[in-house]
């Protein structure tokens, strides 16, 4: 978001019990409004209407409350019904500021790119105040965070003071997004040391309980890949890390987690080896898998992203040695660091990379089965990989010293 090199204002904003509050009268009328009506319109007023709920604690029942609001959780149609009803936040925003909304989440920013920026997103902020009291709704100002984001290293304007109500909205040098730690600097360390203490953390309890009792390498293997290993890849397109320091910090959990599974075997049972016999791949791998599945997917159309104003398709006039149809090329680019470490131009570079055979597939779970295998099959250079970004880390840190 900190393009054009300007710093932006983003405006974290929580909706307190969203899915408990929502208005059945006007949730009603809004699906009349998108063309429901008669029979359905009725159906979904029986399914909203005379609910009841109770607490049950210890085998003691409390007594049966009605629900008047809200939309069943947990449910299919729970979080469809509350999109419908939260679909005109948008409309209330009207002086240029941005809106990006998931569910309940929503975040509203602004580039400081002139004086009155800040002026302007605090009455896009009054709107969606006004959007709350008209449909019966309050945000949560304990919860709602105002962030910094900005690539220098001391911010040139002042943080600006923005008002919900008339509550005073806090500053935060970072929050949580969708379960991901966003630091106002644009970094991802927080995030990543993060996510690193917790399988830490859950690595460890798994070592206790099975201690000598579960003794199985597929139990264990299981284990660690249902709860250990998710955390580590949630979102991983986002943060992906590029120092080494990162990169070892993250592997390195794995590489712990492949003793643990097969038994501490001997010293000289390697990583590699150890990766071969459980059928796994380097978490750096599985990295690299998840941001070209990604990527398949956009070109193959099973989501829908705007993609497009990043990344294009080969479309050259003249043919090169290594031009291929398939192939894509950056819209953009620039000389910062971060910037060729960030998704679409390692990305590109790793797709245009692959074999012609596995660019031109047009099928999900193909694609999925027969990169494994490429990756399976680069298993013996990653040791290499590994041994190189070391040297030059070691080298670095001998050039200072002296």
């Amino acid at each position: 978001m900190v393009a054009g090199g300007q710093e932006i204002d983003v405006i974290h904003l929580d909706l307190s019990k969203a899915f408990d509050k929502v208005p059945h009268d006007l949730l009603l009328t809004k699906l009349h409004r998108h063309g429901i009506s008669g029979t359905a319109l009725r159906w979904f007023e029986g399914y909203l209407s005379n609910r009841q709920q109770r607490v049950v604690l210890e085998g003691t029942f409390s007594d049966w409350l009605p629900v008047t609001s809200g939309v069943p959780q947990g449910s299919i149609l729970g979080s469809l019904l509350f999109l419908v009803f939260a679909n005109e936040m948008p409309s209330y925003v009207q002086h240029g500021s941005s809106l990006a909304l998931f569910a309940d989440d929503s975040k509203l920013y602004r580039p400081l790119g002139s004086v009155s920026s800040s002026a302007l997103l605090q009455s896009d902020l009054d709107g969606l105040h006004s959007w709350s009291s008209d449909h019966r709704m309050t945000f949560n100002t304990t919860k709602c965070k105002v962030l910094r984001m900005s690539k220098r290293r001391s911010c040139r304007k002042p943080l600006n003071t923005y008002y919900l109500g008339e509550e005073i909205l806090s500053h935060s040098p970072q929050t949580s997004d969708l379960g991901v730690s966003v630091s106002g600097n644009c970094t991802w360390t927080s995030h990543i040391e993060q996510m690193c203490s917790k399988a830490n953390r859950v690595l460890g309890l798994l070592k206790r309980l099975c201690g000598r009792d579960i003794r199985d390498v597929q139990t264990r293997k299981l284990l660690y890949t249902a709860l250990v290993r998710p955390p580590l890849e949630y979102s991983s397109s986002v943060w992906s890390p590029y120092f080494v320091k990162h990169r070892r910090l993250i592997e390195n959990i794995q590489r712990r987690a492949t003793k643990f599974i097969l038994n501490y075997p001997p010293r000289e049972v390697s990583y590699i080896n150890r990766l071969d016999q459980l059928n796994l791949l380097p978490l750096d791998f599985r990295r690299q898998m998840h941001d070209l599945v990604l990527l398949f997917k956009y070109k193959t159309g099973t989501v829908t992203s705007n993609f497009g104003r990043f990344i294009h398709t080969a479309t050259r006039h003249y043919r090169t040695r290594n031009f291929h149809q398939a192939n894509f090329y950056l819209l953009s680019r620039h000389n910062q660091e971060y910037y060729w470490n960030s998704y679409f131009p390692r990305t590109v570079k790793l797709w245009n990379s692959l074999p012609n055979i596995l660019k031109s597939s047009q099928d999900l779970l193909w694609f999925r089965v027969h990169l494994y295998e490429h990756f399976r099959g680069l298993l013996q250079t990653f040791f290499f990989n590994l041994l190189s970004n070391y040297l030059i880390l070691l080298c670095k840190s001998y050039t200072f010293f002296f």
